[in-house]
């Protein structure tokens, strides 16, 4: 399941989740009904207070980084990506 993770981008938070999984749809749509989207309610600047908001791509499975960077690619933020060793799913 590949978490897409959105930092430091306050009012445009729910636009940019719209965006996410309408790209996702085209560019990888094999994903689009196991990926979510996190949103953070955070600040993300560097150290002279200039917004650097960003996505962080996880998954435990290295096969979803690819066709996620490139689909995402198209939001112009920048991304981090972060390999999972272990995804444990939930029980029901």
């Amino acid at each position: 399941m590949p978490n897409i993770e959105v930092h430091g981008t306050g009012a445009e938070s729910v636009r940019l989740w719209n965006q996410i999984f309408d790209l996702i749809k085209v560019g990888c749509p094999e994903l689009l009904n196991e990926a979510v989207v996190t949103i953070f309610d955070d600040v993300c600047t560097d150290r002279y207070g200039t917004p650097k908001p960003f996505l962080r791509i996880s998954s435990s499975n290295p096969a979803h980084f690819e066709p996620l960077k490139t689909a995402l690619s198209l939001l112009h933020l920048d991304i981090e990506i972060s390999d999972l060793r272990e995804f444990i799913p939930a029980k029901e």
